[in-house]
């Protein structure tokens, strides 16, 4: 089960669920990640596994921008991440 440490947490970012979709050459093309249970958590990529990659990342920061303000999540998926 991959975990990521950042600062002084620990967080399974497997426990997140997230929504992949493909942009339109409008909005620049590619593919979108967002993770609906984090509002404003989500990032891109050129294919559907770099915009994992870097959803992750963007994953990684939003939840240690809530433990360093010591904000509670609205909500968690209990099921594993899929697409």
């Amino acid at each position: 089960m991959p975990s990521c440490r950042s600062g002084a947490g620990l967080y399974n970012l497997d426990q997140y669920r997230f929504e992949v979709r493909r942009l339109s050459r409008e909005e620049g093309g590619g593919y979108l990640v967002e993770y609906p249970e984090i509002p404003g958590c989500m990032s891109d990529g050129e294919t559907v596994e770099e915009a994992i990659a870097n959803g992750r990342e963007a994953l990684r920061d939003c939840l240690d921008v809530f433990r360093e303000n010591g904000l509670q999540m609205m909500g968690r998926a209990d099921e594993s991440a899929h697409t």
